[in-house]
């Protein structure tokens, strides 16, 4: 199965969506991060230190490259990637939780940039309890890092057009950093994943090749954004 099918707005939509996302997350809490590539950092010394939180567009799932790595490798970045395959803003249990249980991980490495990205398995979640938890998220990073810059990646999906469900969750995490004063980089309407060999036979998660993808449109989105701060920096 290459792609999900979502008649706009019918029953018969949501209820194949919610079965889909219970067995997508299901999956990855059974094979959790196996053959998920490890975190690869910069070895330049000068390098700008990045964590990314998020789920298995960025932890990998099964995959060999995944997109922090790849701009890492390309980059002056040093990169913390503590995403864990099926969690969310709200996530659900156990090894599933809320990206909130990466917050420490993502500190650890004292990062100057924090990128937060996807959010995917929270579609069937309300709207509401999606931007609260994504403001929790999102003030709780200010608080304990205040000196950090964070940065938002909305959702990204890969049919065309995007199903209903996914602009929601788009404009639930576009209201928590809006409201938190956060830089968001909206992705919903972008068509980077849509094609074939992008995304894996679970109909959820990019291949290598999605992931590739990810990098090269990502890359520069994070370095241009950095480069802007620099530049507003007080000398």
């Amino acid at each position: 199965m290459k792609a999900w099918i979502f008649p706009r707005r019918s029953q018969i939509g949501t209820v194949v969506l919610a079965v889909l996302l219970v067995a997508a997350t299901a999956t990855a809490t059974i094979a959790l991060t196996d053959h998920a590539p490890e975190t690869v950092a910069s070895a330049h010394d000068d390098a700008v230190r990045v964590s990314v939180i998020g789920d298995s567009y960025s932890s990998g799932f099964d995959n060999y490259m995944v997109w922090p790595s790849l701009v890492a490798a390309g980059s002056q970045l040093s990169v913390s990637n503590e995403a864990f395959p099926g969690t969310g803003y709200v996530g659900g249990t156990e090894h599933n939780g809320p990206f909130a249980a990466q917050i420490d991980k993502a500190l650890a490495s004292k990062p100057a940039v924090i990128v937060v990205f996807g959010g995917m398995s929270d579609t069937l979640k309300p709207d509401g309890l999606i931007t609260q938890s994504a403001s929790d998220l999102f003030m709780e990073l200010i608080r304990r890092a205040p000196t950090v810059k964070l940065m938002v990646l909305g959702p990204i999906w890969h049919t065309d057009p995007v199903p209903e469900p996914f602009i929601r969750l788009n404009s639930a995490v576009a209201s928590a950093a809006s409201a938190t004063h956060t830089t968001y980089i909206p992705l919903i309407q972008e068509k980077w994943l849509v094609g074939d060999g992008l995304i894996q036979d679970d109909g959820f998660t990019p291949t290598d090749e999605g992931q590739s993808v990810l990098a090269r449109q990502l890359g520069p989105i994070l370095l241009g954004d950095i480069r802007k701060q620099d530049r507003a920096a007080p000398s």
